[in-house]
């Protein structure tokens, strides 16, 4: 069994600015008893010296994947969406299909983002994935503007139905890559979506899309959510499965 935790981390010319992802690196550190491998994707633009000072900060065994740099697309976007860049939709297309390629040789993926902080064990998302295809701490729907045209699409591809549109947390999720493989479903279903574009017109966001392509491919007792996993991701502000301090680590 090969497994890996990762990351799709962005460059910076200060190393002051790093400091988000060396506090993620330090509370994984002190969180997992188990051995992994560790995978920091990369557009090619942490340089070497960079990558030393960050795998000086942590006990990690940290490996550098330079991806291709992604481009920007020279088409409209709806309009509500248009705040959210080219570089948050590369990031969603990335991690939505993307990765796939780059983690062939693994048998079990844990993505964690730079703006989380852990609290609890790590080992026990790994080993909820005893049969499972995808584990994650909450699951979320989104705002209207961000999953425009998302219904019809869906309907066009498949007539199974379905509750609200919603999906997994994405930004701490781990994925049996084997059973993502293997379901044809799933790959339709992905092929599907990077033919219509809709992640970089529409901004549909990876973790609508994964709750899709579970809802289509899989069944709702074939992905688990963890409760005992608890994390503050700090774009949204969010504690995840804990509301006081006083509750982390209990």
């Amino acid at each position: 069994m090969k497994r890996a935790i990762a990351i799709l981390t962005r460059g910076y010319e200060e190393l002051e600015r790093y400091k988000a992802l060396l506090n993620r690196n330090k509370t994984i550190e002190e969180n997992v008893n188990e051995s992994y491998d560790y995978l920091v994707f990369h557009e090619g633009n942490i340089t070497k010296d960079q990558q030393k000072y960050i795998q000086s900060n942590t006990n990690l065994p940290l490996e550098f994947i330079d991806i291709p740099r992604f481009l920007s697309r020279d088409h409209a976007v709806f309009q509500p969406t248009a705040p959210w860049g080219w570089n948050y939709r590369h990031m969603c297309n990335f991690w939505f299909s993307g990765f796939l390629d780059y983690v062939k040789d693994y048998d079990q993926l844990l993505r964690i983002d730079e703006d989380c902080t852990i609290y609890s064990n790590l080992d026990q998302v790994f080993d909820s994935l005893n049969n499972k295809v995808c584990s994650y701490a909450r699951w979320v729907d989104d705002d209207w503007f961000n999953v425009f045209g998302l219904d019809d699409f869906c309907k066009k591809f498949s007539n199974k139905p379905r509750k609200e549109i919603g999906g997994p947390y994405t930004n701490l999720v781990a994925w049996d890559l084997n059973k993502v493989r293997e379901n044809t479903i799933v790959n339709d279903f992905i092929q599907a979506v990077n033919e219509s574009n809709g992640i970089y017109v529409y901004r549909w966001g990876d973790h609508m899309l994964w709750g899709e392509a579970l809802h289509y491919g899989f069944e709702e007792s074939d992905h688990v959510l963890l409760k005992t996993v608890k994390y503050y991701h700090a774009s949204c502000l969010a504690k995840v499965n804990y509301e006081t301090e006083e509750e982390v680590g209990k």
